[in-house]
């Protein structure tokens, strides 16, 4: 029933069907369906409807035309997020990430929510542009008054998705017009003035007119750096038709670039994440000599001339370079100890000359001379400054935080407001990492009510995970401006190990003050002191601590509440009053907010209707929401307040956040009033009640397994009247829901209405993705999830307890025989439209190898292997390009197979010899392929492992069958861990031996095995079978060191196989034998050859992370696994 919680909770406020609660609701996000397909016949008098494509002319499609009044193309490319009424009224306040200016008079700025500013007279007034989107936009160039460009993009929910937005404009941006750039990825930075020839030529393509005046030749050409995409994965790019079509730079080294510069196509410099730094020789990317590694990140580059260039970044860090960026080296007159106190953000060159701006924006360092000298210069202000420019020598301006913008006609001697929306910040929350932040709290004060909000967060999950895996903290910084932030804040300084590891507070600050000369504690102390006087909010939001928090918010709480004492005192930290010139801060309030099923002393209801928002507040975050990570993220019902005193405990009062400190409207800290639009009360009834009538269908179709198109067909109508958004967003509900109950078949029908119904919408994507992915596995719920009993064959002589039995709802069996639809023929069909309109999201990994794994399966194998060779020819020496390389290997030896199959006598291949591909090559292909050995004699489960299976696989020459798990940081020698294979015709064996884990809790084994409980607490040992080689879906299989399991199949809990296990443990340690009969997995028993890809991991709460591969993460990485051939 958690589905119909989730949908009736969705019910605004205040129009409730009488007797109806509003619980909990759940957002979208990312399983893998297909679609299922009813042809049908219409009548005579419908003949005369609009023609559906061939893809949408199914049953479902042409009802939804009948009924919703649709008549959509099948397939639309991605466009950007349009600007709604709000997010124009927020412009206002957004913070600003670039600048340029032409000449003194005429320039631009622009920012978050799609604003771009502009002023002809230098600045005094700054007037609004409409761009028509409403992502970021990260850089603005212009050639002159009239041409120029903007560029940023967005991230689309659930697929995760980067999209590139580019804006042009020839009436100096009276009118701005996108270029269509679907398969480039975010743009972070943009340079189209540094490759000037001479002037101009042909630009009216792309919305830009014919600028040939001058004799001046080719302005054309330009570069980007952008976030990095499927057919373009560094991230640097570059054009030469002004931005219709680009060219990815050649490299030896994987991607992706979040900083740059280019004086050419053949020159420039580039920067990495961890501090790694490359260099552009003749259009290749090559690594630099120097790495510069640690915890500070790079942000910005610039090229002084052809061979000099500097780089800037986070705790003061400014570099040079003598040789175009071939190494790095520190500028020894920089004032370091004072520099150390800023994070850098902008930087600008103009000959010699360098500003240099970031946070807090108090100051900005200039040098005359290239860096020789430096002076400082102050603002006049405390906002972060995230991009500086000069136009001269004297002419410059600094753009940032909640729209601020100074200027200085002095060469920076003196710097002036111009542009000041907001002054500070009415409320500031500080959390652990982004991805906890309370969306909904940020939804409701800051564009509800207009209060000007920021967000701190404090831990960064990067270094414990593979580079491929880091953007989770980009996407959930994205999340929280969408909700409503008007900035947020990354501290660099703290690493944190993955949450699934549940790392302890003192383990945690053991960390940190190895890091910080055993001051990690005092540093993120001093750090939020800055951040408060920095921002100066009115209200401190932190997070609620629970017995089942991480350590990291118990360090952020109790680091919050002595910052905000001593943010007000100046005697503390003097350093940041004296020299930053950082005003003190007296916090006035500070709340604790957690989720509930129901407020406390304060909250709020998610499932209130905001007049201002148009919304819930739920409904408002959905998006945000669908940006996080995680199978199922789920909104709570409502968000409860406690006030805390200086010490930390709570205070019971039911005070709204800003009782007794109101913040006048349009003054410093909080806008003016946004009129709302008119949305008639019948309007909200009939959306309760179509989101009720949702709620019942779920309802019934958990206790129907037979459900059936009819059922469908409610679910069509009762879409009736609703805005795309909003219908697309709760059909997405609804199948994730589907998935999880086990109702496969209604999920897929659920989805492919997102992909014809509402092409375009970012939701479509993401269900053409799962769809894709779907179609093309095999690896689907076998067996009924309850009703009948474990088998009564047993697979040997064994003390092993047989796993229970499911309880609650029967399940439709299995999906593979009521889905006669689907397949990898569908999966090949979904791919063939969406690479017609979209070759970038076409080309994604997690599209191409599904793809080509239904082309195997029916046997087309040149077709798979003209998937696998794109894909290995466009990623950049990554783990993608290494499984590509393996595949093209895999389909080598069985076209060999087959083409030998009819001779006499014929030896079967080696499916995992080493062939050449045609594919580039490279050290980055080699892999690792473990033995598991056929045994003849059937193991005696018990857990001790004595059986002659076991024994065998130690004694192999490659030691294959005996799997060791081991920590990529080395620390592990205390808690080994491994694990051994084998399988005969009946079952596949599985054995696990673990030393417990220093300082872990154990609990004892139950009188009788769990099943599918929470095991996120236990030391529990994961296996991960990819039957199929998609790398997209895979068979996930649990146990613990008490011998309780846990089983998945794509968002499926429910899942249960059969298999029998026996568990053994001590004080030391303890052992695992398991028995999983074939049919649970696969039709047929693997055939000697046959080769899955598998990954296996351990993690051991408060202790530490193994895997059996080299890549992995708790956060599984299908990209990471390994092969396992059976012999």
């Amino acid at each position: 029933m958690g589905i119909l919680h989730n949908l009736a909770g969705r019910l605004p406020v205040g129009v409730l069907p009488v007797g109806v609660s509003v619980p909990r609701w759940v957002h979208y996000n990312s399983p893998r369906l297909s679609p299922a397909r009813r042809p049908v016949s219409m009548p005579a008098q419908e003949k005369n409807l609009p023609r559906l494509p061939p893809r949408a002319s199914t049953y479902l499609a042409a009802l939804a035309v009948l009924l919703l009044g649709l008549c959509l193309p099948t397939v639309l490319p991605a466009t950007p997020p349009r600007p709604s009424y709000l997010d124009r009224a927020m412009r206002h306040e957004a913070s600003l990430r670039d600048v340029f200016f032409v000449d003194a008079e005429h320039g631009w700025a622009v920012g978050d929510r799609g604003a771009i500013w502009h002023t002809r007279d230098g600045g005094r007034r700054w007037e609004p542009q409409e761009s028509r989107v409403a992502c970021r936009l990260n850089s603005v160039e212009f050639v002159d008054r009239d041409v120029g460009w903007a560029a940023g993009g967005w991230t689309d929910p659930i697929s995760y998705v980067s999209r590139g937005v580019l804006l042009t404009t020839s009436d100096g941006g009276r009118t701005w017009n996108e270029v269509a750039t679907p398969q480039v990825a975010e743009f972070l930075d943009l340079g189209m003035r540094d490759l000037r020839r001479g002037g101009m030529r042909d630009l009216r393509r792309g919305g830009m007119r014919d600028l040939r005046r001058g004799g001046m030749r080719d302005l054309r050409r330009g570069w980007a750096v952008t976030r990095g995409s499927s057919l373009f994965p560094g991230g640097g790019v570059t054009t030469e038709d002004g931005g219709r079509g680009w060219t990815s730079l050649e490299t030896t080294i994987p991607g992706p670039w979040h900083a740059g510069d280019l004086r050419n196509a053949a020159a420039g410099i580039l920067a990495g994440g961890q501090g790694r730094m490359a260099f552009v020789r003749g259009r290749t990317t090559k690594a630099a000599r120097t790495n510069l590694g640690g915890l500070r990140r790079v942000t910005a580059l610039r090229l002084i001339d052809d061979h000099r260039g500097i780089a800037i970044g986070d705790g003061g860090l400014v570099v040079q370079t003598p040789d175009a960026g071939g190494s790095w080296q520190p500028i020894g007159s920089l004032p370091a100890e004072e520099a150390a106190l800023f994070d850098w953000q902008g930087l600008t060159v103009r000959g010699d000359q360098v500003w240099i701006a970031g946070s807090p924006g108090s100051w900005i360092l200039h040098s005359p001379d290239g860096g020789s000298t430096w002076r400082w210069q102050p603002t006049g202000q405390t906002l972060p400054l995230a991009a500086v420019h000069f136009v001269d020598e004297r002419h410059g301006w600094a753009v940032g935080a909640l729209g601020n913008i100074v200027a200085t006609k002095n060469g920076g001697q003196s710097w002036q407001p111009q542009r000041t929306p907001a002054a500070r910040l009415a409320w500031l929350g500080v959390v652990p990492d982004a991805e906890t932040a309370p969306l909904e709290l940020i939804a409701r004060l800051s564009p509800g009510e207009g209060y000007y909000g920021g967000l701190v967060s404090v831990a960064r999950r990067d270094f414990d995970t593979p580079s491929m895996a880091n953007a989770t903290s980009q996407r959930a910084c994205e999340a929280a401006v969408l909700a409503g932030t008007g900035e947020t804040v990354q501290l660099w300084q703290f690493p944190v190990r993955q949450r699934q590891l549940q790392m302890s507070s003192d383990a945690i600050a053991e960390v940190w003050d190895d890091m910080h000369a055993g001051q990690g504690l005092a540093t993120l102390e001093e750090q939020l002191v800055r951040q408060l006087r920095t921002w100066r909010p009115t209200v401190l939001i932190l997070p609620q601590i629970d017995g089942d928090s991480e350590g990291t918010a118990a360090l952020v709480r109790q680091a919050v509440l002595s910052a905000a004492q001593k943010a007000a005192d100046a005697r503390q930290y003097p350093t940041q009053v004296q020299q930053l010139r950082l005003p003190t801060w007296q916090v006035a309030k500070i709340f604790a907010v957690s989720p509930a099923a129901r407020t406390g002393s304060a909250g709020i209801e998610t499932a209130q209707f905001v007049r201002p928002l148009g919304k819930s507040l739920f409904g408002f975050t959905a998006r945000a929401r669908g940006l996080l990570d995680g199978p199922f993220r789920e909104a709570p019902t409502a968000l409860r307040f406690d006030p805390l005193l200086r010490d930390g405990r709570t205070v019971a009062t039911r005070d709204d956040l800003f009782a007794g400190h109101a913040l006048t409207p349009g003054g410093e800290a909080r806008r003016r009033p946004i009129p709302p639009p008119a949305i008639p009360l019948v309007n909200l009834r009939r959306l309760a009640d179509r989101r009720g009538a949702l709620a019942e269908l779920l309802a019934q179709a958990e206790h129907d397994r037979q459900a059936s198109t009819a059922w469908q067909k409610k679910v069509i109508k009762t879409l009736r009247d609703l805005d795309r958004d909003t219908a697309a967003e709760m059909l997405s509900q609804l199948a994730t829901g589907y998935e999880r109950a086990g109702h496969w078949q209604l999920a897929n029908e659920s989805r492919a209405m997102i992909a014809e119904l509402f092409p375009g919408e970012p939701l479509a994507d993401a269900a053409r993705l799962q769809l894709i992915q779907h179609d093309a596995a095999t690896e689907r719920p076998r067996n009924a999830r309850a009703g009948a009993n474990a088998s009564s064959t047993e697979p040997a002589a064994y003390e092993a307890e047989p796993t229970p039995q499911p309880r609650g709802r029967e399940r439709a069996v299995a999906f593979f025989e009521t889905n006669r639809q689907g397949g990898p023929e569908r999966a090949i069909e979904w791919a063939t439209e969406l690479r017609n309109v979209d070759e970038g999201l076409f080309a994604d990994p997690r599209i191409q190898l599904p793809v080509a794994a239904a082309h195997r399966r029916l046997g087309q194998l040149r077709e798979a292997q003209r998937a696998l060779l794109g894909l290995a020819r466009t990623r950049p020496h990554d783990r993608w390009q290494a499984i590509a390389q393996r595949e093209l290997t895999l389909l080598s030896s069985a076209e060999d197979a087959r083409r030998d199959a009819a001779a006499p006598n014929a030896t079967a291949p080696n499916p995992t010899a080493e062939r050449e591909a045609d594919g580039p090559s490279g050290d980055d292909a080699q892999h690792t392929t473990w033995k598991c050995l056929h045994t003849e004699n059937k193991p005696y489960l018990d857990g001790v492992l004595e059986e002659a299976c076991w024994q065998r696989g130690a004694k192999r020459a490659t030691g294959a069958a005996r799997l060791r798990l081991t920590s990529r940081f080395g620390d592990d020698a205390a808690w080994p861990a491994e694990v051994l294979l084998a399988y005969d015709d009946e079952y596949l064996y599985l054995a696990t031996r673990a030393t417990k884990g220093p300082g872990a809790r154990y609990e004892a084994a139950g009188p009788t095995r769990q099943r599918d409980v929470d095991l996120s607490r236990q030391d529990r040992i994961s296996f991960f079978f990819d039957v199929d080689r998609d790398y997209a879906t895979y068979y996930e299989l649990t146990v613990d060191a008490r011998g309780d399991l846990a089983e998945q199949v794509g968002l499926d809990r429910g899942w249960n196989p059969e298999w029998f296990v026996a568990h053994k443990s001590d004080e030391r340690g303890w052992t695992c034998e398991a028995a999983i009969a074939w049919s649970s997995l696969v039709r047929e028993r693997p055939a000697s050859g046959t080769v899955w890809a598998i990954g296996i991991q351990r993690i051991v709460p408060g202790v530490g992370f193994q895997s059996a591969g080299e890549v992995a993460s708790p956060s599984v990485l299908p990209e990471g696994f390994e092969l396992l051939e059976f012999k």
